[in-house]
């Protein structure tokens, strides 16, 4: 069924799974029953059909008031909070794409860091969401790419390698990896090796990004598989 094409897997605070699914929303999964027991969906009326619910994505925060929720990106809303006590969403998106105020349409990815926030990979781009509710749309990517694609952001992974926990890769659609500093906002020049193992902006598209135990950064893309 649907439920079957998922996305992501965690456990919140209390011990509870939680499994997102591209087509059947949010699942409760009771581990020692080993089934499923509650699905919830963003749009109810979509049935499996709808891309509202298409979950791509979720994340969890530290932040005092918010041990009972989890963080969604989806294809519509691009991000939203379900409370796992009151079992309820709440939409904080957009339909203007230069709102400050929630994501644009469609979220790709999630990473959470705990002086920064929560930051939300998207179709616009990479957005960070403060303590105090307020989105933003950083804007120190190259734009001049084809139909702006480097603004789709896949995959905000942060690196292992970096004790500070400052680093993020950016896996992007058809534009190419970029290195993101999270301390100066501002993108970072690509080693040498890497850049060679790129195909050039616009032809391959790029989801995923991983660093071994052996310190060796892996890629997956549309095109040639792993890198």
């Amino acid at each position: 069924g649907q439920d079957h094409f998922i996305s992501k897997m965690k456990f919140d605070k209390k011990g509870k799974m939680w499994i997102t699914t591209l087509g059947a929303g949010l699942m409760e999964f009771d581990t020692a029953k080993r089934q499923y027991i509650n699905q919830y969906l963003l749009e109810p009326g979509d049935g499996f059909k709808g891309g509202t619910n298409r979950i791509f994505d979720m994340a969890a925060t530290d932040f005092p008031g918010q041990e009972d929720i989890l963080w969604l990106v989806a294809d519509r809303p691009g991000l939203t909070a379900f409370n796992t006590t009151t079992r309820t969403f709440i939409s904080y998106s957009s339909d203007r794409p230069d709102s400050r105020s929630g994501v644009y349409k469609n979220g790709y990815c999630l990473y959470f860091h705990p002086e920064d926030g929560l930051w939300i990979g998207g179709i616009k781009g990479l957005y960070r969401y403060d303590r105090r509710l307020q989105v933003y749309t950083t804007h120190d990517f190259n734009y001049s790419f084809p139909n702006g694609c480097i603004s789709e952001v896949f995959d905000a992974y942060a690196d292992p390698a970096d004790a500070t926990g400052n680093t993020l890769w950016i896996a992007t659609w058809g534009c190419g990896i970029y290195k993101y500093n999270l301390q100066t906002k501002k993108l970072e020049e690509l080693p040498a090796w890497i850049k060679k193992s790129l195909r050039p902006p616009g032809v391959s598209s790029y989801f995923c990004v991983l660093r071994d135990r052996q310190g060796m950064l892996w890629a997956g893309s549309s095109d040639d598989g792993l890198l």
